[in-house]
């Protein structure tokens, strides 16, 4: 009955586990009140309760806790998912049960996964990503140089101006056409022709 009960399997997080330490009020129909407990994990899906009082997985449970950065605690509705009767070699969640958020509303759980993202990822979930994708999730990626750095991207071009845009006015300066030399002015007629011709008529 026990390993029915308790030997729950368990499955790949999706959601990154933070390492945290806060209390946790956790309210049960069996108990008839809430206990606190402490939270040593947290993420989108769900926490972690390290607690002796344990429940069957399935169980319904009410929980009030101050997420990280919260000033006023974050009332949900659970269901314990997974039951830990003894610590895991390797791991660091201690005898405890995991709780799965239901009905969390979507601010509810971005602002969650905002107020988290600074928090160290719990080495046990590393482990399984690792062993599922081969990539270590939670852990920042180290930075690689730039192969040619200051270079160009390519395929990337500067967008094209607008068809009415046709940039500045052109200031040509025109030179301005050679003039054609002035004509010399005519010699002027001989004055003492008139003259003559009066005299020869007069005569």
């Amino acid at each position: 009955m026990a390993a029915r009960q308790f030997g729950a399997k368990r499955e790949a997080r999706r959601a990154v586990r933070r390492l945290v330490d806060v209390q946790c009020e956790v309210y049960s129909e069996i108990w008839g009140e809430a206990i606190p407990h402490r939270v040593t994990d947290v993420s989108e899906d769900g926490l972690w309760i390290q607690t002796d009082l344990l429940l069957e997985p399935g169980s319904h449970v009410t929980l009030t806790f101050y997420p990280p950065d919260w000033e006023e605690p974050l009332y949900v509705a659970g269901r314990v998912q997974r039951v830990e009767l003894q610590r895991r070699p390797g791991e660091g969640s201690a005898v405890g049960m995991g709780v799965a958020f239901e009905a969390l509303r979507r601010d509810e759980r971005r602002r969650l996964t905002l107020s988290m993202r600074g928090l160290p990822a719990d080495e046990a979930f590393i482990l399984d990503q690792r062993t599922l994708t081969g990539v270590p999730v939670g852990v920042p990626e180290p930075l690689r140089p730039a192969l040619h750095p200051g270079r160009t991207v390519a395929g990337w071009a500067a967008p094209p101006l607008p068809v009415e845009y046709e940039g500045p006015a052109s200031r040509t300066i025109e030179k301005a056409p050679a003039r054609a030399p002035a004509a010399e002015p005519a010699e002027r007629a001989f004055t003492g022709g008139l003259d003559l011709a009066a005299s020869l008529f007069a005569d």
